[in-house]
């Protein structure tokens, strides 16, 4: 009778750690706002209200929460079980294998069939990398010599040392062989530092002018698809890599590994030419997303270092989020083009910048 009971008690214990080995975790969805007690947020799989999901900041687990409420578009309400959680956390969820079907939101994670990368484009990929960047780019300059010209000049020597400072992480962080939820993060950084080493290749230059005094600016990378698409052409061609399922690969995973697909994002970094600090603080008050109705929409989360001020001829930079999607009025914040309105830093009143 001990044995049988024994035995019973061995087996029991392997069908739970085999089942809870063949879990997956999964990256499903992202908080966008907070009303009262509750949050809004947007899921790309297949759940259920009840469903109690994990929430994570920066690759650390802070919270779980509950959805009281699921639409045909995948909104969800959600109610806090434990912990905090603030608008930019991302929702995850414990799927186990051939039980729960993950079904990915079409607008979430491209198909193959819809990516539509400029294959034409990798033979001369440097070139078209950094044209492509600099369209991505706008430039606000404020203090005695504003009114001069500006353009962006990008030196593809420097360009060449950061994508292989790029390349020599990612390699590290594969062979790691770090959780889901860590490459996730990693990749993340990756992205960012990408983004933040992109000022050191980028130059304000205009005509010469019988003053040293030098200008203040503004300057704002959009990171949309089109930059990541161009990313991987740049891989492409300094990989020397043509096959298209790598490639799209490659382009899925930059884009669900950085949130492009839930959020508007950009780089804002912040020059003072003055001999006293530029005050940024709170920046949420600083940087607004204007949507086609022309309804104005604060940062759901940004870079710390956006709040603090900027020293005499120091510079700061740092990432800064807002919503792709209203959920209150189940509508795109932007269609064809999106702009920023950028108030009250410094001497500069207010300056709209377009992106299309």
């Amino acid at each position: 009778m001990l044995k049988s009971l024994l035995i019973t008690l061995i087996f029991t214990l392997i069908i739970i750690i085999s089942s809870s080995l063949s879990q997956e975790y999964n990256l499903v969805g992202v908080v966008y706002k907070q009303v009262d007690n509750y949050f809004y947020g947007k899921v790309y799989v297949q759940l259920k209200k009840g469903d109690i999901l994990d929430v994570y900041r920066s690759n650390q687990k802070v919270a779980r929460v509950k959805i009281e409420q699921i639409d045909e578009n995948k909104n969800v309400l959600l109610s806090v079980v434990e912990g905090q959680i603030t608008p930019g956390d991302t929702l995850y969820s414990v799927f186990t294998p051939n039980i729960t079907e993950i079904v990915v939101n079409s607008q979430s994670q491209p198909e193959p069939s819809t990516i539509n990368l400029p294959y034409d484009k990798i033979n001369d990929g440097l070139k078209y990398y950094t044209k492509v960047l600099s369209e991505n780019t706008r430039i606000i300059k404020f203090g005695p010599n504003s009114n001069r010209p500006t353009r962006v000049v990008i030196d593809p020597a420097q360009l060449f040392m950061l994508y292989s400072q790029y390349e020599n992480y990612r390699l590290l962080s594969e062979i790691s062989d770090i959780s889901n939820v860590a490459s996730a993060a990693s990749t993340f950084y990756l992205f960012n530092l990408l983004g933040n080493l992109w000022n050191t290749y980028q130059n304000i230059k205009g005509p010469q002018i019988n003053t040293n005094v030098p200008d203040s600016f503004i300057q704002v990378i959009y990171l949309n698809e089109k930059l990541a698409a161009a990313r991987t052409i740049l891989h492409a061609y300094k990989e020397a890599i043509y096959d298209k399922n790598y490639l799209e690969n490659y382009y899925r995973n930059l884009i669900s590994s950085t949130n492009i697909t839930d959020f508007h994002i950009f780089e804002v970094t912040v020059f003072n030419a003055y001999n006293q600090p530029l005050a940024l603080s709170p920046f949420s008050y600083k940087v607004y997303l204007l949507a086609d109705n022309g309804r104005r929409y604060k940062a759901i989360k940004y870079d710390a270092s956006l709040d603090t001020a900027v020293p005499p001829g120091g510079t700061i930079s740092g990432f800064i989020y807002f919503p792709k999607y209203d959920i209150q009025y189940n509508q795109n914040i932007s269609s064809s083009r999106v702009r920023l309105s950028i108030e009250e830093i410094g001497p500069l009143k207010q300056e709209i910048v377009e992106f299309k």
